[in-house]
């Protein structure tokens, strides 16, 4: 009997823990918050720059498209990401939101980025080998699609 009271009591908490879990989670995106959306936000960068994200085969493929005359602001705000990649890559605490972490999970589990320039911008691919992953990539960038649709259906409010 004790042994059924320990099962039901252990089975309460885990379900308390998950309700609590769900109510605290972070917000997909968090402009103000997350440290990594920050220099990407800034109302320079969100007039000068546009981003297309679309899935392929190996994982995301992310075009980014801004004036030249733009392109020092750009890498200024990617260089900022990368020290805080690195920052984050040493177990420091980072604030990030939704997005952000679960982009950065991808890193853990083998994903890789390259940056290609291009006349009008950049384009981003994110790629990995494991199947797994990939599939997490593309249910990522379509969360991303959707809460994007979100945002802007808010501003126009």
């Amino acid at each position: 009997m004790r042994h059924k009271l320990l099962v039901i009591a252990a089975a309460v908490m885990t379900v308390a823990l998950i309700a609590v879990a769900v109510a605290q989670e972070k917000p997909w995106y968090d402009m103000k918050n997350c440290e990594f959306c920050k220099p990407w936000s800034t109302p320079e960068m969100m007039k000068n720059m546009t981003s297309d994200q679309v899935e392929c085969a190996s994982g995301v493929m992310t075009v980014i498209s801004f004036p030249e005359s733009f392109r020092s602001n750009y890498k200024a705000a990617s260089a900022q990401m990368d020290a805080l990649g690195k920052r984050a890559a040493t177990g420091e605490k980072i604030q990030m939101c939704g997005s952000c972490e679960t982009m950065g999970s991808f890193f853990m589990r083998g994903a890789r980025m390259e940056e290609v320039p291009t006349k009008s911008g950049v384009v981003q691919l994110m790629t990995a080998s494991d199947s797994s992953l990939v599939a997490d990539m593309h249910k990522w960038a379509k969360r991303n699609a959707e809460e994007e649709k979100k945002m802007k259906a808010a501003e126009k409010k």
